[in-house]
């Protein structure tokens, strides 16, 4: 009888030690509950201490404690706090789903809404996609680019008109200034209509004829085609509309990188850096065996001379957009969004800084409220359905935060974040939100998805 009571105390004292000192390992993933999405830093603490882990890129997360019970505490901005009690050391990852909600963040509203998939297939890709008034026209591939497909769809999902047999390598869709869409080989373009539930494909055009007519028009408005050239280094845009029925140009407007401008001004001898004068070209090649030391240089040239355009003189970004009768300019150098009437006259601008990094506080605020890090992207959006504009910020872990700017004040009003990391051609109609996205693994295939943006 003592012999067994002693064991029984034995016993209670080691279980005691090792509950107080052993190492409980704790692993698993977090998962939005509506889009299966990975969840990326999301805060996972030990109740009543004050040290945890967030998750990573893939939504996983990795702790230890060192007893049990123990209740773990999920907090994510945008989604629901959730707790989860461990009783006993896990055997395998806890997976977590976390719920969305909406709520008024620094005058910001984020919002998390549930995701369509428009078209998905196992055996098809997404190549390339354009919204249409009545439907969405896919560019589709099985497997190879020989085997490229159209396919249009009404917005509900249904299947309109397929053309099966495309010409040559098909490698995407253009949208030209008149709203007229091509499929683009790598020589010839294709212009696509739709007649009596079939789609037909135009006789070929040479690409390199087409793009010197239409490359550098951008919007149709008012009997109008509007167009923008660069000039001087590509620091300046000229804009200018051609009058379909009698021809007559007129430059309205010019934006200027100013700032670059004045230094280079001020600065000649920087001209250097993009001087290709004394350099040598193809034409300088004679057939000998030396030629192939003056084609390392030539290469290595031209890879400088791209490098120096664009670290220290980047093309101006300044997208032109038709809003209503009106039209509308992000002019991006001057920090402005500048208004023209159907007459081309400036009737209006205001003042913009969510593009410029000295304003990088204000944007944290906005945009960073899901991950650490941000990236403002080249990117204007305007939805003609609602006549909003927005712009795009790349967080670290590839995600895109979508944001609305407000075109009476120029702020930034409300962000939308993409869960899926490192999306392709983000398109915006009647507050709903386009994007094609792959997914991990070398045997997914590119989807078409959906998200509600209002």
């Amino acid at each position: 009888m003592k012999i067994t009571s002693l064991f029984i105390c034995v016993w209670i004292l080691i279980y005691y030690s090792y509950g107080q000192n052993a190492e409980i390992k704790i692993r698993g993933t977090v998962n939005d509950i509506n889009t299966n999405a990975p969840l990326v830093n999301v805060n996972i603490k030990l109740k009543d201490k004050n040290f945890g882990a967030i998750t990573n890129d893939l939504g996983q997360y990795y702790l230890i404690s060192n007893k049990l019970p123990v209740t773990l505490v999920f907090t994510h901005v945008g989604y629901e706090t959730q707790e989860y009690t461990v009783d006993f050391e896990p055997l395998q990852p806890i997976s977590i789903k976390m719920h969305p909600k909406s709520e008024l963040l620094k005058g910001v509203v984020i919002t998390t809404e549930k995701i369509d998939t428009v078209y998905k297939d196992r055996h098809y890709s997404v190549m390339d996609y354009e919204l249409l008034p009545d439907g969405i026209l896919l560019l589709i591939y099985r497997y190879t680019l020989n085997r490229s497909e159209l396919l249009l769809k009404d917005y509900n999902g249904n299947d309109i008109a397929s053309l099966s047999t495309l010409p040559g390598k098909p490698l995407r869709l253009f949208r030209d200034c008149q709203d007229d869409i091509h499929v683009f080989t790598k020589n010839k373009s294709y212009q696509i209509y739709f007649e009596k539930q079939r789609l037909i494909l135009y006789p070929a055009i040479d690409i390199e004829s087409f793009m010197q007519v239409m490359q550098y028009c951008e919007v149709l408005n008012n009997g109008k085609l509007y167009y923008h050239e660069t000039g001087y280094l590509d620091l300046i845009n000229i804009y200018y509309s051609i009058d379909t029925a009698n021809q007559k140009q007129v430059n309205f407007y010019a934006v200027l990188d100013q700032e670059k401008l004045d230094f280079l001004a001020y600065n000649p001898e920087n001209l250097s850096l993009l001087n290709t004068t004394f350099t040598p070209s193809l034409n300088d090649l004679r057939g000998l065996a030396s030629d192939g030391a003056l084609l390392s240089q030539i290469r290595n040239m031209e890879i400088e001379l791209r490098f120096n355009q664009m670290a220290y003189f980047p093309e101006i970004y300044a997208p032109m957009f038709k809003l209503g009768d009106s039209i509308i300019i992000f002019n991006h150098p001057n920090s402005s969004i500048d208004f023209f009437d159907e007459m081309d006259s400036l009737i209006g601008s205001i003042s913009i800084n969510y593009h410029s990094v000295k304003n990088k506080e204000y944007i944290q605020n906005i945009v960073s409220s899901f991950t650490r890090n941000y990236q403002w992207q080249k990117e204007v959006f305007l939805d003609q359905g609602t006549k909003k504009a927005y712009t795009s910020f790349l967080n670290l872990n590839g995600t895109k935060n979508i944001v609305e700017i407000d075109l009476q004040t120029g702020k930034l009003i409300k962000s939308i974040k993409i869960p899926f990391p490192y999306t392709q051609k983000i398109q915006l109609q009647n507050g709903f939100m386009y994007y094609i996205y792959k997914g991990w693994g070398e045997s997914q295939k590119k989807k078409l998805f959906r998200q509600k943006i209002e």
